[in-house]
């Protein structure tokens, strides 16, 4: 508790030791912006689940050669999210 006042917000995090490992192979940097945590919060009453989009990672890293990969994982974690919808 650091004082502050802030409706309920909670920060799963989650990995797949594999993919992180191939994407850190393909460049370090995308350790940044990995996609293993989701938000879920509660904004004016309505509860939202937010996180990073794993299919934007090609975009920000093009030299990288991700393959399908960022895809595969676009589809789990939207599939985690929907399942807990």
């Amino acid at each position: 508790e650091k004082g502050f006042q802030r409706d309920s917000f909670k920060i799963i995090e989650f990995c797949n030791a594999k993919y992180a490992n191939e994407f850190l192979n393909a460049d370090i940097k995308i350790g940044l912006c990995m996609p293993c945590k989701i938000n879920v919060y509660i904004k004016d009453g309505e509860t939202f689940i937010s996180g990073m989009r794993p299919i934007v990672l090609s975009q920000f890293f093009p030299n990288a050669n991700l393959g399908e990969m960022p895809n595969e994982i676009d589809v789990a974690i939207k599939n985690i999210i929907d399942s807990a919808k």
